[in-house]
């Protein structure tokens, strides 16, 4: 702390108790840790010259209490006047939870909360003109970002009434099952979901051939081997389970590939690495290495991060164009080569250019996904999200402000109406949806202005937290549908050793009874363990659902597993008749 100075909350706080979260015969419970606190808030940057604020929490008192980073992590709970707060990192987290004795002074000590989580986060203090600067749209008024009545009306109008309960809380895992599918002898990169009959597998020596099935995908033990393919050369399948990553001498470049993309009626893969400024379309049928192509631009190199399909159905066509992400552009590309399909590796064809644009303030993109209509939701690493049309040449229609995260991963619904960015330690709900008069409007055609929905986040209770060991989230997705008239029923998420999983249903008709950073929060899911570090968690195709809900794969580094819903387990009330959860203290 050095010789910062603390700011005791103004008003008359008393009767503050502060909480800790222990670990007992593997639940866990909140001790009284002390009857009585007094809330200071700290700037640990206040004595260096010319470092941006940077405010923690600390508490008045005679033990040693947790000193406390404000952030966006911490969780309010208006019911129960609770805010509940960790300290520590990945692997090694404590949580805590001050309790207030009446209404108001909790809505005192939120109100004081948010606006040094605003200074922490944009580097300025908190007023009208900060948050119009700072949050546009999601602004409104000294609390910030809260929802309002008519947001809320906006999330429920258009939901799918016949959408399946919500799963219950309690034991992670108690209504699914799974079992291994496919246990390769060397490390899977990626996992590759079709539409048709096959799904694949990317793995350090070859690509695994996967059958889709309505129980799941099964393993046919077909393997393409990336020691056996070569430029223009057909290969000899090999049928063993352990052809897949073998260790003898596999194609260098090859073996890096840590991504496929399916195109051509999902006849052929392009397989990339992110930074490698080059992909190898590779014929799945007569399985082979058409090209390798590479990424320029004007003759000049394009780095790029991340491909995807030109829309969420393309894979299924015959479209031959595909979107690339660099840090500052957004490109087609066509992979029709005029000069033959099959040329030399030692000089590989560069892709015709079928437009992009590129940005001179460098906003540094992260990560790209397309909807049914070939609009593009793009996510960067100041956390801003970018929605674009399906003209690439166009500047963004709507800039999303960030919440002080980077977004890892983003995911668009098949009819574009709903956007998910995964950051580490929340992920992010916005429909792109909302009305001028009777008019409805979309934010990838037009910008979203302040008659928009607010966006909600999806988070973890404290003790998911503890079972996940604080792992961060990754790559969520919503369900896997390219039909207008079907809709997303469920949202998937990997942390650490576990699946995430929300019921979108739940995601639309929630209350607020738990807010985060000012924002509607759920935190009601269900976790479905693993005894390895998951990967990958995704949906298959909506046409091999099960009993009309999504089947379910987890890759880990070595094994594929399905998982299903366990028809004989009794589930639980649905979350409008059990209630908001609570911290039991």
């Amino acid at each position: 702390m050095g010789n910062a100075a603390s700011q005791q909350i103004p008003g008359q706080f008393h009767d503050v108790v502060l909480y800790q979260a222990v670990i007992k015969d593997g639940s866990l419970e909140w001790n009284l840790f002390s009857d009585t606190v007094v809330p200071k808030f700290y700037d640990i940057n206040e004595d260096i010259q010319d470092s941006p604020a940077e405010w923690h929490m600390e508490f008045e008192g005679s033990v040693e209490y947790p000193d406390v980073t404000v952030d966006s992590t911490t969780q309010f709970v208006p019911n129960e006047r609770k805010c509940v707060f960790q300290t520590g990192g990945e692997g090694d987290v404590t949580f805590w939870a001050l309790g207030f004795p009446d209404q108001d002074m909790f809505a005192q000590f939120s109100q004081i909360f948010h606006g040094y989580l605003f200074e922490n986060t944009y580097q300025t203090q908190l007023n009208e003109d900060n948050i119009q600067k700072e949050l546009g749209h999601l602004g409104g008024g000294a609390s910030y970002a809260e929802e309002t009545e008519e947001s809320r009306q906006h999330w429920v109008e258009d939901m799918d009434i016949d959408v399946p309960e919500p799963p219950p809380s309690g034991t992670p895992g108690s209504h699914t099952k799974d079992h291994v599918v496919a246990e390769k002898a060397s490390d899977l990169r990626a996992i590759v979901m079709g539409g048709g009959d096959r799904s694949y597998l990317v793995g350090e020596g070859g690509i695994g051939v996967m059958k889709n099935t309505l129980h799941g995908l099964e393993d046919p033990n077909l393997d393409i081997s990336f020691d056996r393919l070569s430029l223009g050369r057909t290969p000899v399948s090999t049928r063993r389970r352990s052809s897949i990553g073998a260790k003898s001498t596999p194609s260098t470049n090859l073996s890096s590939c840590s991504k496929g993309m399916l195109m051509d009626h999902e006849s052929k893969m392009n397989l990339f690495t992110p930074g490698s400024g080059s992909i190898y379309s590779t014929d799945l049928e007569s399985e082979k290495i058409l090209n390798e192509f590479s990424f320029k631009r004007n003759d000049v190199d394009v780095n790029v991060l991340d491909i995807t399909s030109d829309s969420k159905s393309s894979q299924l066509d015959g479209t031959t164009t595909f979107l690339s992400l660099a840090d500052n552009s957004i490109d087609r590309w066509d992979t029709r080569v005029k000069e033959g399909l099959v040329q030399t590796m030692a000089s590989p064809v560069t892709l015709d250019f079928e437009g992009g644009r590129s940005y001179a303030s460098k906003p540094h993109f992260s990560c790209m996904a397309t909807s049914g209509q070939g609009y593009r939701a793009v996510g960067s690493k100041d956390g801003k999200i970018r929605l674009y049309n399906d003209k690439v040449e166009q500047i963004a229609k709507t800039s999303i402000p960030g919440l002080g995260a980077p977004i890892d991963f983003i995911d668009v619904t098949y009819d574009g109406r709903w956007v998910l960015a995964t950051t580490k330690s929340f992920l992010i709900v916005i429909k792109t949806i909302y009305k001028e008069g009777s008019k409805e409007l979309c934010g990838f055609t037009s910008r979203l202005g302040q008659k928009a929905p607010k966006p909600r986040l999806l988070m973890l209770k404290p003790e998911d937290k503890v079972l996940t060991k604080n792992a961060p989230f990754e790559k969520a997705k919503f369900t896997w549908i390219t039909d207008q008239n079907r809709k997303e029923r469920y949202i998937v998420a990997s942390c650490g050793n576990y699946t995430v999983q929300w019921n979108f249903r739940s995601v639309k008709i929630a209350k607020p009874d738990v807010i985060t950073n000012g924002f509607t929060t759920i935190t009601r899911c269900t976790l479905i363990p693993k005894s390895e570090h998951i990967l990958d968690t995704t949906f298959m195709h909506d046409a091999y659902s099960s009993h009309g809900d999504p089947s379910l794969v987890v890759l880990t580094k070595q094994r594929v597993y399905n998982v299903e819903e366990d028809d004989d387990s009794d589930r639980e009330e649905e979350e409008e008749r059990d209630g908001p959860r609570r911290l039991n203290f």
